[in-house]
């Protein structure tokens, strides 16, 4: 008897438990078509600037101050999630199919994260070979809370 109550409580705790909100809400500041493979440049409302270059593979990303008009140093903290080189995130197929459905890369002082999300993401081959075969890169800028 003591365990149904138990189960019963774990239930019940299980139903009511809030969702956890989506740390990516508000609106897009890039999409770009994971096959296209096209650089691009977006600004945020606060004047940061992201850059994503393209190579063979994917994008190298930095987001820069709006004071750094030349571009030189990017905000990306190099102990992010997702391999970095350079203050740069590295957003290929085999990141992408580790982390379908995207993540967030806070960047330290401007209380905000850049989050990456993945809408159709298919991905084919394995190793080098990996490569994109459909889906969009989108970019929001994130307020962080309590900032």
């Amino acid at each position: 008897m003591k365990t149904a109550h138990v189960l019963l409580i774990s239930l019940l705790a299980a139903g009511t438990a809030a969702p956890k909100p989506d740390p990516c809400t508000g609106p897009a500041i890039h999409v770009a078509s994971l096959r296209a493979l096209n650089s691009f440049r977006a600004v945020t409302q606060e004047g940061y600037v992201i850059v994503g270059t393209a190579n063979p593979i994917g994008w190298d990303i930095g987001v820069y101050a709006p004071t750094d008009s030349e571009l030189r140093t990017s905000l990306v903290p190099a102990k992010a999630e997702v391999p970095v080189h350079s203050s740069l995130i590295l957003v290929d197929a085999l990141i992408c199919r580790d982390h379908p459905s995207g993540w967030l890369v806070p960047i330290p002082s401007s209380g905000h994260s850049l989050c990456f999300r993945l809408p159709g993401l298919k991905v084919r081959g394995a190793g080098a070979r990996a490569h994109f075969t459909a889906g969009s890169l989108g970019l929001r800028w994130v307020k962080e809370s309590g900032v």
